[in-house]
């Protein structure tokens, strides 16, 4: 009798093993922001600002603007003013007029923090 319950026990016991095993894992989808912006250029200053779209509210959001779309050589990096209309407003000064610069948005999330692809721009007053 002992060997018969420790064979279907062992029967039961590798058929879940092996489902365990076929079972494939639901894949975790991360939410990121999506972003609209615009730019504003004067002599002074230069201006980014706009929305953002996400699910949860963002703690901060830092801009950084460099040299080089892989943003290997960063030049300034600002925090932008966040507002509770998930808008947001940035102020550089110090950018060379008529200079192609690439940005990027570092948004700090409540469980990590999300790197925008960088995005180039002209530094130049209209």
């Amino acid at each position: 009798m002992k060997k018969i319950r420790f064979a279907i026990l062992a029967i039961v016991t590798m058929g879940m093993l092996a489902l365990n095993g076929c079972v494939k894992e639901p894949e975790v989808v991360t939410a990121v922001p999506e972003i609209e912006d615009e730019i504003f250029v004067s002599e002074s200053r230069t201006v980014i600002s706009g929305h953002y779209v996400y699910g949860s509210r963002v703690e901060t959001i830092k801009i950084h603007i460099g040299m080089d779309s892989d943003m290997q050589q960063i030049v300034t990096t600002e925090f932008a003013e966040v507002r509770n209309d998930k808008s947001f407003t940035c102020s550089f000064s110090n950018l060379t007029q008529g200079a192609d610069y690439y940005y990027c948005y570092e948004f700090n999330l409540a469980l990590n923090t999300y790197t925008s692809p960088s995005r180039q721009f002209k530094n130049q007053s209209h």
